[in-house]
């Protein structure tokens, strides 16, 4: 299977990482990849740390084997980016940005809502049918 996963990196700084990570309906992490790797198709190359004061949006291919969705039920993708602002903290370290997450409905019904940041609330979910 592969999923969009759609997203905005919002800094005046790219993210130094991004993880996502797949989570089953027993909320036990099943999968993850790490951003640098996904192809971003707004893009159109591995840019899926890049970020922008005004937003920068993202959607990046997710390949999902069929063996770690096994259970029937809600799938979670929760996105961890940390930023690049290390000189300017006290400990002088990368600090996690605020995790999200979208979901996936399992059994017979294959729908994935996407959380898209935007200001507008009719644009915080999209959704694609499989």
């Amino acid at each position: 299977l592969y999923y969009l996963r759609w997203y905005a990196l919002y800094s005046g700084r790219n993210a130094t990482w991004g993880e996502i990570w797949l989570y089953d309906p027993d909320f036990e992490r099943v999968s993850g990849w790490a951003v640098p790797i996904l192809w971003c198709v707004v893009h159109g190359w591995n840019d899926g740390l890049v970020a922008n004061p005004n937003g920068e949006v993202h959607s990046v291919i997710i390949p999902v084997p069929v063996s770690v969705m096994e259970k029937v039920g809600t799938y979670r993708f929760v996105l961890h980016f940390y930023d690049d602002y290390a000189d300017s903290y006290k400990s002088h370290q990368v600090k996690a940005a605020l995790d999200v997450n979208a979901l996936w409905k399992g059994g017979k019904v294959a729908l994935v809502g996407i959380k898209f940041f935007s200001l507008s609330p009719a644009d915080q979910e999209i959704h694609f049918s499989i």
